[in-house]
């Protein structure tokens, strides 16, 4: 049967794991032996293939995607949202079953599909769950699974990343260096939007592309069933000026950014973004890359075979994507 087709894991299935091996602390390394363990007590054959280099990660997943295809069998991606979109870029579009073991810090993909955060558990959750076709979304062609941006955002991680440096890696940390970022401003930029078809002009400081129900959701954004029917996400602000900004990042404290005036909040299958300049830089799930404009902005639809839990098996995540579609085709109570 082929794997597009199969509903679950045919027995005795490969599986490669991919992991970032860089740090090589005490935690991965556990991490590493719980999943060889569980795997292997399910007559699973287990291949991991380590980044020992950030700057080999592309190469090692390549080496991964070939051995799925000598070796039939699943690519798991055990690491955070970069490493999962990596593993996205080189796995989407084929007939390769992709699944994902949350080691990062925010796991919104993980989390977002019901996948236990405990290595041991995901392992089975893998073996014992269905392989479903999911829509990703690219931004010229670069796939992303939580979100991407332009303007603001961008400043928002370098200062996250500069203040990170001597104040530690937190919330507290990321909250700080958003306000103060917001405090100094930020010049709005002129963009013109082709939004399905129909063209807008926008004068914004920011543009922020969202793929991830769980992240809306928790925001409070009525714009997360949206992303469920497989649509993106578009978030604007009309304003520039600092205290609207510093409003916006408080009320986001808060997790009630919805309520902040100027902000629109809208969701389109297909997006474009002209601006004079050659080249812009925007956050892709974190990563900062140039990209050359246009920004073309759409949905893949069905192009990533999912493993994801069978609903008794996910995590019990109140506003995830998996519950959430479980709880539409569950039968009512009696």
């Amino acid at each position: 049967m082929a794997l597009s087709a199969a509903r679950s894991l045919p027995p005795g299935s490969t599986i490669h794991v991919v992991m970032n091996a860089a740090s090589g602390d005490d935690d991965k390394e556990r991490s590493r032996a719980a999943l060889e363990d569980a795997f292997a007590a399910r007559g699973n054959p287990v291949r991991f293939h380590l980044i020992d280099n950030p700057d080999d990660i592309e190469a090692t997943i390549a080496e991964a995607k070939q051995a799925c295809f000598d070796q039939p069998g699943v690519l798991v991606a055990a690491g955070g949202d970069g490493t999962v979109n990596a593993a996205v870029a080189a796995v989407a579009g084929s007939n390769i079953p992709f699944a994902v073991v949350p080691l990062g810090t925010f796991n919104y993909f993980s989390r977002d599909i019901g996948m236990p955060l405990e290595p041991a558990a995901a392992a089975s959750a893998i073996l014992d769950g269905h392989i479903e076709p999911m829509h990703v979304a690219r931004i010229n062609g670069h796939p992303f699974l939580v979100n991407a941006s332009i303007g603001l955002y961008v400043r928002l991680i370098q200062e996250r990343e500069r203040h990170g440096h001597t104040l530690g890696r937190n919330r507290a940390t990321a909250v700080a260096s958003g306000l103060i970022t917001a405090l100094r401003g930020h010049y709005a930029m002129h963009l013109e939007m082709v939004i399905d078809g129909k063209q807008r002009t926008v004068r914004t400081p920011v543009v922020f592309l969202g793929k991830n129900y769980l992240q809306l959701k928790n925001l409070d954004f009525d714009i997360a069933e949206g992303i469920a029917a497989g649509k993106i996400g578009i978030i604007t602000l009309e304003d520039a000026n600092p205290l609207t900004m510093m409003a916006i990042a408080w009320r986001t404290l808060f997790g009630k950014p919805e309520e902040a005036q100027k902000l629109n909040a809208f969701c389109a299958e297909k997006l474009e973004i002209k601006t004079r300049r050659p080249l812009m830089s925007v956050v892709v799930d974190g990563e900062i890359m140039a990209l050359q404009t246009p920004l073309k902005i759409d949905v893949q639809h069905d192009a990533l075979l999912v493993v994801r839990p069978r609903p008794k098996d996910a995590e019990a995540e109140r506003n995830s994507l998996a519950v959430a579609e479980a709880s539409a085709t569950s039968p009512p109570p009696p």
